[in-house]
């Protein structure tokens, strides 16, 4: 399913090109930098979600996810996810939204996320994943404690465990480096600031999909325990293939 561009979303640049507002006024932050020349992707979601981009992996609730007016890291408008609360039955709770990138051997993410400070207190939440571009759409995930960021391989099991606890209630920059190799690496940073990296087999099989997608959200996919919903933001998604920063 394709995710529709936002139905008010020209009216609202019709007004800010009325009020000859910067649109960094209306949140305090800086403006978009979307689009760079030489990203694969750079999603802003100042217009909604890009027509054709994203789509719902299947198992997400495409209710959970909606470009928000409130406030963003850069310009007026973010992604927002909520999850419902876990009951009981403690069955995965999945915010996510999927767009195809260009079969390669190395890609680097970088976006800003705001989560709060309780996001993770009762479970593992994933809120990205650089999966094989068909099934079994196995791949690299960052998986967050509350105390910790994992770094995990689906496609052989295989993990760094990164004792760092991400900042909450304010947006921070996340960056993630994939170098998909049987002698690969996987590398994470916060701010700009390195904070670890998993080395070692990132490579998928031979005569398998290759990698070729990228999910960006919040998901609970193994829940232990309940917990009352939980609600997070993430703006201006970028892929490259060439270094990036917190600044581009």
């Amino acid at each position: 399913m394709v995710l529709p561009r936002a139905a008010f979303a020209p009216l609202l640049a019709l007004a800010g090109c009325a009020l000859a507002l910067d649109e960094s006024a209306l949140t305090g932050g800086e403006p978009s930098r979307c689009p760079l020349a030489d990203a694969i992707l750079c999603e802003s979601f100042e217009d909604g979600l890009t027509p054709g981009l994203w789509r719902y992996p299947i198992g997400s609730d495409p209710d959970a996810v909606a470009v928000v007016d409130e406030d963003a890291a850069r310009g007026r408008r973010a992604l927002g996810v909520a999850i419902d609360p876990i009951d009981e039955d403690l069955a995965e709770q999945r915010g996510e939204i999927t767009t195809d990138l260009p079969v390669g051997d190395t890609y680097r993410v970088r976006m800003f996320a705001f989560l709060p400070p309780d996001a993770t207190a009762a479970n593992q939440a994933r809120i990205l994943k650089i999966a094989q571009a068909s099934p079994p759409l196995s791949g690299v995930q960052l998986l967050l404690d509350s105390d910790a960021v994992e770094i995990h391989i689906g496609l052989t099991g295989a993990s760094r465990r990164l004792p760092v606890s991400l900042p909450s209630d304010r947006w921070f920059c996340l960056t993630i480096e994939l170098v998909a190799a049987a002698a690969g690496s996987v590398s994470v940073a916060i701010d700009d600031q390195p904070i670890g990296s998993f080395e070692g087999d990132t490579s998928t099989p031979d005569g398998g999909p290759p990698y070729g997608a990228l999910s960006v959200g919040l998901t609970f996919p193994d829940p232990a325990s309940p917990q009352p919903a939980v609600s997070a933001r993430f703006d201006e998604v970028l892929a490259t293939s060439a270094a990036v920063s917190c600044g581009d």
